[in-house]
């Protein structure tokens, strides 16, 4: 079973509705090739929930970019990824690394908030639909007992049968 967009699918209803299942989910090895960006090896990664995310292979596996639901989280440098081969300085590799883990830690931290907010919602709905399941049940129980007394003076002013 696998969900995407809010949805419960088993694999053969996902195959009804894809071509191939890598259209929703997988890992695919490219290669980046223009400019600074030249040789790259980036892996994607397809979730199936609307997470997809890049992981560039040759700077030792940095978060490029990741989009959830198709909306792109995450800052991206006017300069590129600059491919590790081009780079002289170690120290300057180093930087850019340590910027994009921040962006992507900040993305991700702001996912978690989102996703925490949610979460409380769906917890106050569920609270109060258990108080009202509680008090739909204290009716019923009252109901309940209105009927059997009802039953019983009934039965107290029917005379008995079977002599």
């Amino acid at each position: 079973m696998v969900e995407i967009l809010g949805r419960s699918f088993t694999k053969r209803q996902l195959a009804e509705h894809v071509g191939d299942f890598r259209q929703v989910f997988g890992v695919e090895l490219m290669s980046l090739e223009n400019g600074v960006e030249r040789g790259n090896r980036v892996l994607r990664f397809r979730a199936g929930g609307g997470c997809e995310f890049d992981v560039l292979v040759d700077r030792a596996m940095d978060l490029a970019g990741l989009t959830i639901q198709g909306v792109p989280v995450g800052w991206h440098s006017p300069a590129g990824f600059k491919s590790p081969w081009l780079t002289e300085i170690e120290a300057e590799m180093q930087q850019e690394l340590a910027k994009h883990k921040q962006a992507a830690l900040k993305a991700l931290k702001h996912h978690q908030q989102k996703l925490n907010k949610q979460f409380l919602l769906k917890q106050q709905k569920l609270t109060q639909n258990s108080k009202k399941l509680i008090a739909l049940a204290n009716k019923i129980s009252q109901q309940k007992a209105e009927v059997e007394a009802a039953r019983d003076s009934l039965r107290a002013l029917l005379p008995e049968s079977g002599d």
